[in-house]
């Protein structure tokens, strides 16, 4: 996959957190474009806060952050949403009342233009058989798989997910890697995943980040990225 030598993401000095708590404190990170970065930590660490920033959920109150070259730091998250940053929050949220093929028309709602739905379905044949079936009624990982789809019916740049592997079975997680592996060739997508399980973010990273205390303290790139044991060091030291 080509990475480009452009920065996509610019996180400047970044602070934000919630009422009078502060989670990420001074947090400066450069995404370029076509890159998959995973970010690592423990749970407190700053990793979900990071997430939810960047989709301007949370305020940034001090720092600047940069999307394709334009100033984000105060956009509303539907403005960031409709310049290309699309968000897989942690436990999915899609709506279980909801068929599959109504979540992903939702999902498209607040976009215009050409539908995405056809190019969508191509990507994710394993939804077709599954289009009338309500939420409610799929596995972990088909809820993860109509998650994603649903997020890329409004055809971002760049894709956030918040641990895609939690609450899926072992055998699936293989499967959801390839999927992110795909996707990102297909779509020539930036992609930046919040992740516990290691070997699965090292079958996929091109590098590692490790967050404490809202910091970044390791920035893993080239062949340290795969190395479990270097990671793992990593987190040990900065538990």
């Amino acid at each position: 996959m080509y990475i480009s030598d452009a920065m996509q993401l610019e996180v400047d000095g970044l602070t934000s957190g919630y009422g009078g708590i502060t989670v990420l404190e001074g947090l400066t990170l450069a995404v370029a474009e076509g890159e998959l970065v995973g970010i690592l930590g423990h749970n407190g660490m700053g990793k979900t806060t990071l997430m939810r920033s960047l989709i301007g959920a949370v305020p940034a109150r001090a720092g600047r952050l940069s999307f394709m070259g334009t100033d984000i730091t105060n956009l509303p998250p539907h403005r960031r949403n409709q310049l290309g940053i699309g968000y897989v929050p942690q436990g999915r949220e899609i709506i279980k009342g909801l068929s599959v093929k109504e979540n992903l028309l939702l999902g498209q709602a607040a976009h215009r233009g050409a539908s995405e739905y056809d190019r969508t379905l191509a990507l994710f044949p394993e939804l077709v058989e599954l289009l009338e079936r309500p939420g409610s009624r799929l596995s972990g990982g088909q809820q993860q798989l109509l998650a994603l789809a649903r997020c890329l019916m409004g055809r971002p740049r760049l894709l956030l997910l918040d641990e895609p592997t939690e609450g899926i079975q072992p055998s699936i997680v293989s499967d959801i890697a390839q999927k992110l592996r795909h996707l990102r060739s297909e779509l020539g997508l930036t992609i930046i995943v919040v992740e516990q399980n290691l070997d699965f973010l090292c079958s996929i990273a091109d590098r590692s980040i490790v967050l404490r205390g809202g910091r970044i303290v390791a920035d893993l790139r080239g062949a340290a990225v795969p190395d479990r044991d270097e990671i793992e060091q990593h987190l040990l030291i900065n538990a």
